[in-house]
């Protein structure tokens, strides 16, 4: 089984906005409630950065699947 590669593009909260860069450009965003408190720190958010995915990453559910609801 193929282990997934944490990002935010494969995260259940990210998602992608228009960005005011450029018509082509989007800018990622996170619907995590945890990720958007003030409980979340800079230094918290440069520990994530250094694994390369957030503490709050969460795999998308698979179509069907009712245990990840």
């Amino acid at each position: 089984m193929k282990e997934t590669v944490k990002s935010c593009s494969n995260c259940r909260y990210s998602y992608d906005l228009p960005s005011n860069r450029g018509p082509m450009t989007k800018t990622q965003y996170c619907r995590n409630k945890n990720y958007n408190s003030v409980n979340y720190t800079t230094k918290m958010l440069l520990e994530d950065w250094d694994q390369g995915h957030c503490r709050f990453w969460a795999s998308i559910p698979e179509e069907g699947n009712d245990n990840e609801k």
